[in-house]
């Protein structure tokens, strides 16, 4: 797999085996990690659904409206500097390119964001975490429990180091009956 000149990649690139998870798995592990580690972030964090099979006009509607954006990143989070990721397989060599993918990069590179590609979720977590120190360095992480409205967290809004928080209210989450 040849990446994108200028991006860069994190992740073993020597990784071979042909059983490693899947992207879409890896995708939501760091998805998952994310929301569990970070809520303020994850409450700005957007997947670009460009895959799937649609009808045509559902295609001409959602691009009208800019929901497809051609060879959009996987994960895109808003910030300061924004955070654009093309998550891979472990074993890159699994993977392919989809049309539009490297150019987006590019651009969102171009344009000042963190671009990066990931070899995994954990490779995708390294990236975070870099791109996190670099614009959020004093970011401290919420102590509080997680309010949950549907199944997105809502957290207070990013805060310093120095900021004083309330206690979130905690919510019990329903029993199942047997």
């Amino acid at each position: 797999m040849i990446f994108p000149e200028g991006v860069k990649v994190y992740g073993d690139l020597d990784y071979r085996n042909k059983k490693c998870p899947s992207e879409d798995a890896e995708l939501e592990t760091f998805v998952n990690q994310i929301r569990k580690l970070y809520p303020d972030f994850a409450r700005v964090m957007i997947h670009v659904p460009n895959e799937g099979k649609r009808k045509g006009y559902e295609v001409e509607n959602m691009k009208k409206k800019g929901a497809l954006n051609f060879g959009a990143s996987d994960i895109i989070i808003i910030g300061k500097q924004s955070f654009v990721m093309e998550m891979k397989r472990m074993d890159h060599t699994l993977s392919k390119w989809q049309p539009g993918q490297m150019a987006y990069l590019k651009a969102a590179k171009e344009l000042g964001s963190f671009a990066c590609v990931c070899l995994g979720w954990e490779a995708a977590m390294m990236a975070f975490n870099d791109w996190r120190a670099m614009n959020y360095p004093n970011y401290k992480k919420p102590s509080e429990p997680l309010i949950f409205d549907g199944f997105l967290a809502t957290t207070p809004a990013i805060r310093p180091a120095t900021a004083t928080t309330t206690a979130a209210t905690k919510t019990t989450k329903p029993t199942r009956r047997q």
